[in-house]
């Protein structure tokens, strides 16, 4: 994913960090024992869904990468959830 780039709401463009999204989902996971582990995972299937989802397309959306984690860890952890969702108020109404 390191030649994907990611639009942000302003129309601006960067390039996707995996590094960037790990930390976001580790926050949301903090409260868990092995945190660190399964935000490592978590991380490895949100991107492969956003491969899935971009297909030959270069660029992505910054509102389709925090769906694509809202709905993963929506799935995963209520908790690690609604951490995360708190953050992304454009998205999801709490």
């Amino acid at each position: 994913m390191s030649d994907i780039m990611v639009r942000k709401k302003q129309k601006a463009a960067e390039k996707y960090s995996s590094a960037k999204l790990f930390i976001s989902l580790y926050r949301a996971l903090e409260h868990l024992p092995d945190a660190q582990n399964t935000a490592w995972h978590l991380l490895q299937t949100v991107e492969l869904k956003l491969l899935q989802k971009t297909k030959d397309n270069m660029q992505i959306s910054s509102t389709l990468i925090a769906k694509t984690c809202i709905n993963s860890l929506k799935a995963f952890d209520h908790t690690a959830y609604i951490k995360y969702a708190s953050h992304q108020p454009d998205i999801v109404k709490l």
